[in-house]
């Protein structure tokens, strides 16, 4: 019989049958904490196969295909559901405050003369002047934040890098009365993102804000699913997202 020796690791016990001096099995030298190089058994590594690589990237791929629209349309609802419900809570500041203080507030756009709200507004309420200012005067006032005609009550930032927001409201301005009620025509804000038309191929592109004779701001419904924001008379609104029609 030959001999067998018994080895030891310092961290761990482990037992090696070792013949004649040679290994049973295909061994590795090691080397202990004492510094002794021992024997230990080797252990195969099987790798991946050029196959198992090619089908794994194949079902990546489609489910790629299918996550990426739909994180896309998650992205664009988000958007323009933030940006509507920020000008909608502006409109609802502008609208309880005028009902709070009992005198007008009004909010303008940075332009007065357009139609485009994107790049930010402001909410001022009517400070009492002698002699009483014009509608025009007051107006510039707030969006100069000239406090001896206007007090300043908020600041909207601009609607942000895509999204678009345009109004029926020509003159720039929507002025709440102390009954909460608007001085001009009713009108309309629509919010748009990286999108001239209101829907594209059935998906949501837009959302219409919608401000009746009576001060009351809502947001615009789509009954049919066609993508397209309707108006108080049920009817899907028309023109573009520069140029809404009610």
């Amino acid at each position: 019989m030959g001999s067998y020796v018994t080895l030891a690791r310092a961290d761990r016990i482990s037992y090696e049958l070792v013949k004649g001096g040679k290994p049973l099995d295909k061994v590795a030298n090691i080397e202990s904490k004492s510094g002794r190089r021992v024997s230990g058994r080797t252990h195969s590594v099987r790798g991946v196969t050029l196959i198992e690589l090619l089908i794994t990237v194949s079902i990546v791929a489609i489910l790629l295909a299918f996550a990426v629209p739909n994180l896309r349309e998650f992205f664009v609802a988000n958007r323009i559901g933030s940006a509507s419900n920020e000008f909608v809570a502006a409109l609802a500041t502008a609208r309880s405050e005028a009902i709070r203080r009992g005198a007008n507030v009004r909010i303008t756009n940075l332009q007065l003369t357009s139609a485009e709200w994107s790049n930010g507004w402001h909410i001022c309420a009517d400070l009492p002047a002698s002699p009483a200012p014009t509608e025009v005067q007051r107006n510039q006032a707030c969006k100069d934040k000239d406090e001896n005609l206007e007090q300043t009550i908020r600041t909207g930032a601009p609607a942000g890098n895509l999204t678009t927001l345009y109004a029926t409201f020509a003159t720039g301005v929507v002025v709440f009365d102390a009954q909460g009620r608007v001085t001009s025509t009713p009108g309309m804000f629509v919010v748009c993102y990286d999108s001239t038309t209101f829907a594209q191929s059935g998906r949501a592109r837009s959302r219409a804000i919608l401000v009746n004779a009576a001060g009351r701001v809502r947001l615009a419904v789509d009954t049919n699913g066609n993508g397209v924001p309707e108006g108080d008379a049920g009817a899907d609104i028309t023109g573009s997202c520069t140029a809404p029609v009610a």
